[in-house]
């Protein structure tokens, strides 16, 4: 760092003469890993610039969303300098999340909502005309729930909703998406990554059965302990020109 004004010292806690020599890896944060470092360099030294937001740290170590514009100012010598613009948008982004979370995510049990799930279902549709692998919708819901709501309460029922969307994820990988489709009902995608039908029938077989040891174990409320049984079916697809309203 040759140069810094006021505006990187409100943002970074950092004084010019406590970075001046330094290297800007001193803001590093740890959530972009080499590859994106990698990237960042290879296109400003082909490009001569690079846009975009990144996770920093300031001296406090608190972590802070930022914009960057990294500009390339050629020197007389052959070699190049590197004009940086800072951005703090950490207060926008956290808005931008909350407005997600508000329109993609169940607020009750924290899983993906509907309109969520039908667009996660249309990705991996389309994603499978290309692949032609095969996936697997699950849906399942709560026997005699609403039994349990009028008996123990609504707060009784929510809280078993909670801890079935928790038991959910759990088994669940990272590709894989659980959501709750509405009341006591849930719907899990399963990534297409099996080669044929028999392939993806078995594994939603074994997922299924997972659900149902899961959802059959006790469940431990304010008003003491509960047991459950799920409903439980599923479908495969592929790119066999369903849609995600007849696959559900």
């Amino acid at each position: 760092i040759l140069r810094s004004n006021k505006g990187f010292s409100d943002i970074t806690g950092y004084s010019s003469s406590e970075v001046i020599g330094k290297n800007m890896n001193i803001l590093n944060s740890g959530k972009q890993d080499k590859y994106f470092y990698e990237q960042f360099w290879k296109q400003l030294i082909e490009k001569g610039a690079y846009q975009g937001t990144i996770w920093n740290r300031g001296k406090n170590h608190s972590l802070y969303r930022q914009w960057v514009s990294f500009t390339a100012i050629p020197c007389n010598n052959g070699g190049r300098k590197y004009v940086a613009i800072l951005s703090n948008i950490t207060e926008q982004y956290q808005l931008d999340q909350e407005v997600r979370q508000l329109a993609f995510y169940d607020p009750l049990t924290s899983l993906a909502n509907r309109r969520l799930l039908l667009d996660r279902i249309k990705q991996e549709l389309a994603t499978t005309k290309r692949s032609k692998l095969f996936g697997s919708l699950i849906f399942l819901d709560i026997d005699k729930f609403k039994s349990l709501n009028d008996s123990c309460g609504h707060h009784i029922g929510d809280q078993l909703l909670i801890q079935v969307a928790k038991r959910l994820s759990a088994i669940l990988r990272e590709e894989d998406t659980a959501s709750r489709f509405g009341g006591d009902e849930f719907v899990v995608l399963i990534h297409a990554a099996k080669p044929d039908a028999d392939g993806a029938g078995n594994n939603a077989l074994i997922i299924s059965n997972k659900i149902i040891d899961q959802l059959n174990k006790p469940f431990y409320l304010d008003d003491g302990e509960h047991f459950i049984t799920p409903s439980i079916g599923y479908t495969l697809y592929s790119d066999n020109g369903c849609i995600a309203e007849e696959l559900l």
